[in-house]
């Protein structure tokens, strides 16, 4: 076995290859920290950011998620709006019409968000709201969106009911339906 020390050729590579290494270690320390380059803040980087804030958002996956936890909600709607149907009948139109309609266009929705934020968010906020949804808090806002939205309905529900009785008693335009607000004031 021949020692390392005992070949002069391999000594001297050694040697060059730790000077080598000292060398780099210097050029790389005197060059700084190496920076991106900043990204121009352009529609094209804008919506390319808007679409990576919408995939932290959890896409369409968290729309369609959203859409089964808001099922009990517009079953209530709809009992409130058709209230001689039966609510097996609403259910069932709910479940093999309305959501499923739904299911079709939220590519549609989703790129409409896209384009909307790409118009009224900077680039960097854009950035920063997306790795906000990639933080702790903002998953944990994610997974508790549907529950936080019932919360402050049922938060809110007291002062709706006191807005309609107030627009009622002041019978809106002379009619019976004083919950309209298309009719015409006196």
């Amino acid at each position: 076995m021949v020692s390392r020390t005992s070949n002069p050729a391999i000594v001297m590579a050694y040697v060059r290859l730790r000077a080598l290494s000292a060398f780099l270690t210097v050029v790389i320390a005197a060059a700084g920290p190496v920076r991106a380059q900043p990204v121009a803040d352009t529609p094209e980087n804008r919506l390319a950011a808007a679409e990576a804030l919408v995939k932290a958002q959890g896409g369409a996956l968290e729309v369609e998620r959203r859409l089964a936890a808001a099922r009990p909600a517009l079953l209530k709607l709809a009992s409130a709006s058709s209230p001689t149907t039966p609510p097996a009948q609403l259910a069932a139109r709910i479940d093999k019409i309305l959501l499923p309609t739904i299911d079709k266009y939220i590519p549609q929705i989703l790129a409409a968000s896209e384009r909307a934020y790409a118009q009224l968010l900077t680039l960097n906020q854009l950035r920063e709201i997306a790795a906000f949804y990639r933080t702790d808090a903002g998953k944990a806002l994610l997974a508790n969106a549907p529950a936080l939205g019932a919360a402050a309905a049922a938060a809110y529900a007291p002062a709706l009911r006191e807005i309609r009785a107030e627009i009622a008693a002041q019978n809106v335009g002379g009619s019976q339906n004083a919950g309209s607000v298309n009719q015409q004031a006196p």
